[in-house]
């Protein structure tokens, strides 16, 4: 049968596809050529979803290489259970561990699938199915998945009235010796939330729902397999407050969002009209910073409280113009570069929480971290003064997060118009 050849560059920890091709039946041979120095792969395929092999080749400045693909078939028995009984009509987004190429393995009514499969290894899956509101992560190189009926339901309503608040997002985070995952399912019309096949662990549910301020985290512990939980959720509108966002033009920017946090915790979010206006829901006898992010562009960071906008009326917010560029070069004292180290940004002295920091992300393209160069390149970044904080882990953010108030950041710098270039080492080890 024909197959698929296709090379890809790892970058970034991923694999971005470089060049596709077909090899016809009774071929074997095919050439990659003019490639720039770095790390590729090589995945072969069939027509099956697990008919796929990898190969990792380092290319080195004008280095010519050779490798042999050798394709060993094996039988994956795939089964599928929660709480013992077949789980029907299960969707597998897996992902090979060790070279990253991804598929999607779907069983029957059943539970269960045959696959031709070509490579060994881990896999780390996300389990869907109609009966689950939320996937089971789950990584394993045994195709044979058993999920837990451990159950988490619940109601979201309205603290003052007590009634349903509809598409909600309820995010759970499971904590465990091993792990850390997030997963998010919404509200029906009736305000009410089910997830399935729960890890053991430390549970925290957080709810996102618009018009309101976002309640505190609930934390528990679930780990019997059987074990279940069920929860009402109330949520409040706090203190209402008008704001209108504008560009330095002061024309009216639709479609721009408003994050509001009282500490580092974060406690709505809103959306401009066409006409530049939302209602951001504020916590009630707090101060709130809001953090303004644009479709394009810039990004605004604002103090302010209910009562204050109590007496002014209508907060207007002007969006700065995007006019610097910060580029972080960050290697070790050898020289070799330093990937994959995240940044926790506070600019004009507010300390940017984290969802902010990826709404930004999303939205502007860009990427708060060091690339496989071990540089971070920024442009379009508001002028102003920025202090940075390297890190990797996440246990690493929170831990600088609670210190940043007393803690001096290693990279403080005045952000002026065009290039800013940072240059940070660290120690060989």
């Amino acid at each position: 049968m024909p197959l698929e050849v296709e090379l890809s560059v790892r970058e970034r920890g991923a694999l971005r596809p470089l060049q596709r091709t077909t090899l016809a039946a009774k071929k074997s041979r095919i050439a990659f050529s003019d490639l720039a120095p770095g790390t590729y792969s090589v995945i072969t395929r069939g027509e099956g979803p697990l008919q796929q092999r990898a190969k990792t080749f380092e290319v080195g400045a004008g280095e010519r290489r050779q490798g042999n693909v050798k394709i060993v078939p094996t039988v994956a028995n795939v089964r599928v259970t929660l709480g013992g009984k077949p789980l029907p009509d299960a969707t597998l987004e897996a992902t090979n561990t060790d070279h990253g190429w991804k598929t999607t393995v779907r069983t029957d009514a059943n539970g269960t699938a045959i696959e031709e499969s070509w490579q060994p290894g881990s896999f780390a899956m996300s389990v869907r199915a109609p009966a689950m509101t939320a996937p089971y992560i789950h990584t394993a190189s045994d195709w044979n998945i058993t999920l837990p009926e451990r159950r988490i339901t619940g109601r979201v309503i309205d603290a003052a009235n007590a009634t349903p608040v509809s598409n909600a997002i309820v995010l759970l985070r499971t904590e465990s010796d091993e792990s850390s995952r997030i997963v998010q399912t919404t509200t029906d019309t009736d305000g009410r939330f089910v997830y399935r096949a729960v890890l053991a662990g430390k549970q925290t549910l957080e709810v996102r729902a618009d018009h309101y301020v976002y309640p505190a985290p609930v934390t528990f512990e679930l780990t019997g397999d059987n074990a279940s939980r069920e929860l009402e959720l109330r949520v409040d509108s706090g203190a209402p407050a008008e704001v209108l966002v504008v560009d330095g033009s002061g024309l009216p920017l639709r479609g721009a969002r408003l994050f509001s946090s009282v500490g580092d915790e974060l406690r709505s979010m809103s959306v401009t009209a066409d006409d530049g206006r939302a209602v951001v829901p504020l916590t009630a006898n707090a101060t709130s910073v809001l953090y303004v992010i644009p479709r394009d562009g810039s990004f605004a960071v604002v103090r302010t409280n209910a009562a204050q906008l109590e007496r002014t009326g209508t907060l207007r917010i002007a969006v700065p113009s995007a006019t610097g560029l910060l580029q972080l070069v960050t290697k070790r004292t050898d020289g070799a570069p330093v990937g994959g180290v995240r940044l926790l940004v506070r600019y004009n002295g507010e300390l940017v929480p984290a969802e902010v920091v990826r709404a930004l992300e999303r939205t502007h393209g860009v990427r708060f971290a060091t690339d496989d160069g071990g540089t971070a390149t920024l442009p379009e970044l508001p002028l102003g003064i920025y202090e940075l904080w390297p890190y990797r882990t996440d246990n690493e953010a929170e831990a600088l997060r609670a210190s940043a108030t007393t803690l001096a950041a290693p990279v403080q710098l005045t952000l002026k118009s065009g290039e800013n270039v940072v240059r940070v080492s660290f120690a060989a080890k």
